[in-house]
């Protein structure tokens, strides 16, 4: 499954309508969505739900590209979508002191992040990065009030054996995750 736009393609393979709306609304997969149907379990994945779908278009940017699948989607299945503000539970990533130990990249270093079962690497990017790996991991909105800005170098360990490391693991960098509720954009899916 290739789902970023790369030479004018992108491709998506064996997915749920849900997450194809996901992608193309550019939403963290599960974490921001709420299906707002009485029986959301027709739109889980299965062998029968799945949808493969390709597009080719060399002329146009990833946004006409995603724009399109939107479109393409509304017009030919039930499940509809729209963005809307929602309070919901989340995670805060904040200071515990002033003293944050994160080191700030170079300015004309290569931007770059891969992640893993093991951990994430970040080289030349914001902290949303990190909350953005938070988030897939612990399947809850993460939200960076950190205030801090600028790109950052960071290898960043996740323990599968024993994920509640991820608090140590913080904390020796300065930072820490609490619990909140606030108002954050969500992906709302609906039948029409």
């Amino acid at each position: 499954m290739s789902t970023s736009f790369r030479n004018g393609r992108i491709m998506m393979t064996n997915l749920g309508i849900r997450s194809i709306y996901e992608i193309a609304r550019q939403f963290p997969i599960y974490t921001r969505t709420i299906v707002d149907i009485e029986n959301p379990d027709r739109y889980s994945w299965s062998k029968e739900n799945a949808y493969c779908l390709e597009v080719i278009a060399p002329d146009k940017t990833e946004e006409n590209v995603l724009a399109m699948i939107t479109d393409y989607l509304h017009q030919n299945f039930a499940l509809k979508s729209k963005i809307e503000k929602r309070k919901t539970k989340v995670k805060i990533l904040k200071k515990i002191t002033e003293d944050v130990q994160l080191q700030k990249a170079a300015p004309d270093s290569e931007s770059k992040y891969w992640s893993s079962g093991g951990g994430v690497h970040m080289f030349n990017k914001p902290l949303t990065t990190l909350a953005g790996f938070l988030e897939g991991q612990l399947n809850v909105p993460v939200i960076d009030e950190t205030g801090l800005s600028g790109n950052y170098d960071l290898e960043f360990p996740w323990y599968n054996e024993d994920p509640k490391r991820y608090k140590e693991e913080l904390k020796k960098i300065g930072l820490e995750l609490v619990d909140a509720e606030r108002e954050i954009d969500m992906l709302v899916l609906y039948e029409k």
